[in-house]
């Protein structure tokens, strides 16, 4: 498989053509033309390039036996070259987890954090309107790793019933938040 230069750079542009180039690089056995963009006068530089090879075959200037040639030259090495996915022995852990029960709910919900670290900190959790309102913030004293859960009867910060929707809640420990959406139906 042979595999062009940047078909981009000075010593080719300064002397050839952009199709001038694609024409003389293929009739010279290149297999692969490598750029280093992807536009060419505003458009998909694939789509020019796939033009200027398909009017060059139609004009009899390049052959179609030649491009299929260099795609089973591709295929083969292709075929050649084993892939396989190595799995990481890195797993990103995720801190915590935070969860809303039954949802929809109609009377209380319960809004469950599970902590899988060991963590010791007061984690704000708050409750928000839909249109980004706080409604209300309760603060939850962490100890270590477990589940960690309140209940929330709809009602706001002073005690007044809130309205049927969507309400969004959200925790955070050390910078990182996680969050969720529960729907009150009345």
């Amino acid at each position: 498989v042979i595999i062009s230069d940047a078909m981009g750079m000075g010593a080719i542009t300064n002397n050839y053509g952009f199709e001038e180039a694609i024409v003389l690089a293929v009739l010279a056995g290149t297999d692969i033309l490598l750029y280093t963009g992807n536009q060419y006068n505003g458009r998909s530089l694939v789509a020019e390039v796939t033009r200027i090879i398909r009017q060059n075959i139609d004009a009899n200037i390049l052959s179609e036996a030649r491009i299929d040639a260099s795609y089973d030259r591709i295929m083969t090495l292709k075929n050649k070259i084993p892939v396989s996915v190595i799995p990481s022995p890195y797993v990103p852990e995720t801190p915590f987890l935070i969860s809303a029960f039954p949802n929809p709910f109609n009377n209380t919900v319960r809004i469950r954090l599970s902590v899988n670290r060991h963590i010791y900190e007061s984690v704000p959790l708050r409750i928000y309107s839909s249109s980004g309102q706080l409604i209300r913030h309760v603060d939850l004293s962490v100890r270590g790793h477990g589940d960690y859960e309140i209940a929330w009867d709809g009602t706001s910060a002073d005690g007044k019933a809130v309205s049927s929707g969507i309400y969004i809640y959200t925790a955070e420990i050390n910078g990182r938040y996680v969050s969720g959406k529960m729907a009150l139906l009345k």
